[in-house]
């Protein structure tokens, strides 16, 4: 049945192609019909839920430490609504017939399937550089490095000038432009192939200079090898995006030959679609920390403290309170005492601001730790 697809399309006026579906439909009713719909939509709906909670997570992060949402904040929400854009997209696109071979397509919703598939590349474009984007401003505003900011500042000029060149080229891929989705419509075509494999080598190279930037600098910070590890790890996850890239590559060998588009690019828009989720949430995590931190302090503050306060009362009360003083002051127990939390009250903190006054917010932010002399064993 393909290959009579095949000759159909090649050989038929779209017109004729329509009569010839329609006949087929009506000779094979009944018959099962070959369907990967469900897949799209599931892939989708998939990692919508699990990708946009962990924005917003991010987004609630920043304001709890530092009341300010910044530039890498808003880039990560300009790609999470593509991507819930892109999502909608595709679960509607399932709906219509994408997933099913071309010649099962009801031949009403032919055009707006690769209406919608034309959408979809360009959108992916998009989200793609503002969620790598996201990460790179992140990284800028945090390594306070200055051959290490003019590093980040030619990686996002890369990314601009890269998602720029080809967003410009799938917009125009096709003139005139009704001919990508109207087949009635002869228009003169960019070579896709090319297109696709080029952009998706970019993509990988970028993915692997992003993954590979923080490490030196993390590895400078006075942290014992296990905070150091960690911190390596979290920033590493961004290999996981390198990796559905590298599967995404695979597909887009049929992306501009086919002759079965809704069949043989589900795995392509699948793949794509989890690249852009994987690097949303890579993107995201080093920013979670703060609220993570938070976790246990709100677990503690609602735990029974009835032992606490007992021997609190015990130890601080007017009768032990000059006693424990004097004690406390002879030993020079206090001497000992650890710097204050860069979270802790205002009221309270200002009292310790001789250890942070030096420090830029954001150095305190990205791990809480690594530029204390406290951490350092």
């Amino acid at each position: 049945m393909a290959n009579v697809s095949a000759c159909i399309q090649q050989t038929l006026p779209f017109s004729d192609q329509v009569q010839v579906a329609d006949a087929a439909a009506e000779l094979c009713a009944g018959y099962p019909i070959a369907s990967r719909s469900h897949q799209v939509a599931i892939t989708a709906i998939t990692c919508g839920a699990v990708t946009l909670p962990i924005v917003i997570l991010r987004c609630f992060a920043r304001q709890l430490v530092t009341k300010k949402i910044w530039w890498d904040d808003w880039l990560a929400v300009l790609s999470s609504l593509v991507l819930a854009t892109i999502i909608g997209l595709q679960i509607k696109s399932s709906e219509v017939g994408f997933g099913r071979h071309y010649w099962t397509v009801n031949p009403v919703y032919a055009s707006l399937i690769f209406q919608i598939f034309y959408a979809f590349q360009l959108l992916y474009v998009v989200a793609q550089v503002a969620a790598k984007g996201s990460l790179m401003a992140f990284y800028y505003r945090v390594f306070p490095s200055a051959k290490f900011r003019i590093a980040a500042k030619l990686v996002i000029a890369f990314l601009v000038v890269h998602g720029t060149v080809y967003l410009g080229l799938l917009a125009f891929q096709c003139l005139p432009l009704s001919s990508i989705w109207d087949k009635n419509v002869i228009g003169k075509c960019v070579n896709l192939t090319a297109t696709g494999y080029s952009g998706a080598v970019c993509s990988i190279v970028e993915d692997i200079v992003i993954m590979l930037m923080p490490i030196p600098e993390l590895l400078k910070l006075k942290l014992s090898r296990r905070k150091k590890a960690a911190l390596v790890f979290m920033f590493s996850l961004g290999s996981f995006a390198c990796v559905t890239s590298m599967v995404r590559l695979k597909y887009l060998v049929a992306f501009a030959n086919t002759l079965d588009p809704p069949w043989d690019n589900v795995d392509l828009v699948m793949w794509s679609v989890i690249e852009l989720s994987c690097a949303l949430i890579c993107a995201s995590l080093p920013t979670l920390r703060p609220l993570l931190r938070k976790i246990p302090e709100a677990l503690s503050s609602v735990t029974p403290s009835s032992h606490k306060s007992s021997t609190y009362e015990h130890n601080f009360s007017p009768r032990y309170a000059p006693a424990r003083l004097s004690e406390e002051r002879q030993t020079g127990r206090f001497k000992a005492l650890p710097p204050l939390p860069p979270d802790a009250h205002p009221g309270i903190a200002g009292l310790n601001a001789g250890h942070f006054s030096n420090k830029k917010m954001e150095e305190i932010e990205l791990q809480g730790l690594e530029h204390s002399g406290s951490f350092q064993k």
